[in-house]
């Protein structure tokens, strides 16, 4: 598999684990990359994860809070959602 068709399962990843999420929750970037990992294999590098991260926030799919206690916080948008949606069909 070549590194775009891994980075675009990556990011496709990414967005089905924030979906699963209940509305309005934002899940932190650990736990978020961790869930992420179990789903995959090989294991994404922390470094991909957060290039993913930044691809996805930068098309809109998702948005990113950072705070002061939890750090970085991400959710889904309805974009993403519909990404996601037009990939699974």
């Amino acid at each position: 598999m070549s590194s775009y068709e891994e980075n675009a399962r990556l990011r496709l990843e990414i967005l089905r684990q924030l979906a699963q999420t209940p509305a309005g929750y934002m899940q932190a970037e650990t736990p978020l990359f961790n869930s992420v990992a179990l789903a995959m294999c090989p294991d994404p590098t922390r470094a991909d994860f957060t290039a993913a991260l930044a691809r996805l926030e930068a098309d809109k799919a998702i948005l990113c809070e950072t705070t002061p206690y939890r750090g970085k916080l991400y959710t889904i948008t309805a974009y993403g959602r519909a990404c996601l949606a037009d990939a699974l069909n």
